[in-house]
């Protein structure tokens, strides 16, 4: 059964929201996950950001945790309707850039994560390549060529050399979803550039860090 009360979904578009799940199964228990999607939903918003390599914290038995917490939600309210972004390429969550975009691995992976998501899965990304070899760089394109046939939108994050990836998009012709850092203290806006104007983008970490209720649980290193 899906969460009650729900309201018409906003149809303007102005910027919305999308929700997180990089600490899901880390700081942010299980429980807590459902209850933000219950709210989440109930309040009209559909848009969910997943990776493979949720939550990046160095435990290999979590990889892909993240996204298993937000799979069990789906199929216990039977949801049909949300626009999960799911961003791949690493092959473990120890915070390594060790990762695998060759077109065999991303199609194998497109074909798992729509046997998964189903009508729920929207934007396929490619995920932190520091690549600058643009035959490579092709390959992992016509993974996403092959995606975009399917009706999944096309994404990048944590592009290395976005210039490499806009050169070759004047063959593709993707209308990229772009997601970057973007707050007080460093912005990756300026390094695509070569992106502006021609993409959709998504910022994270705008709030520097967070915000925590208890002054106790900040660190030293805490922004």
């Amino acid at each position: 059964m899906k969460p009650s009360n729900q309201p018409t979904i906003p149809s303007s578009p102005s910027p919305t929201l999308i929700l997180g799940t990089a600490m899901w199964g880390w700081t942010t228990p299980r429980a807590a996950c459902f209850e933000l999607l219950d709210d989440f939903y109930r309040h009209g918003f559909r848009e969910v950001d997943g990776a493979t390599n949720y939550p990046i914290n160095k435990r290999p038995e979590d990889f892909r945790k993240a996204e298993n917490i937000l799979l069990e939600w789906i199929k216990a309210h039977e949801i049909k309707d949300l626009k999960v972004m799911m961003k791949v390429g690493s092959i473990n969550n120890m915070r390594t850039p060790e990762n695998n975009l060759s077109k065999s691995f991303l199609l194998m992976l497109l074909d798992e994560y729509r046997n998964l998501f189903g009508s729920n899965l929207d934007t396929f990304m490619i995920h932190w390549d520091n690549r600058a070899a643009e035959a490579e760089i092709r390959e992992s394109l016509e993974a996403l060529a092959r995606a975009r046939e399917l009706g999944v939108r096309a994404g990048l994050s944590g592009i290395k050399h976005p210039e490499a990836y806009a050169q070759l998009n004047k063959e593709f012709g993707f209308n990229f979803r772009i997601q970057f850092k973007h707050n007080i203290l460093q912005s990756d806006y300026p390094r695509y550039k070569p992106f502006h104007g021609k993409a959709g983008f998504i910022t994270y970490g705008i709030n520097a860090g967070g915000i925590k209720l208890d002054p106790k649980e900040y660190g030293r290193g805490s922004s």
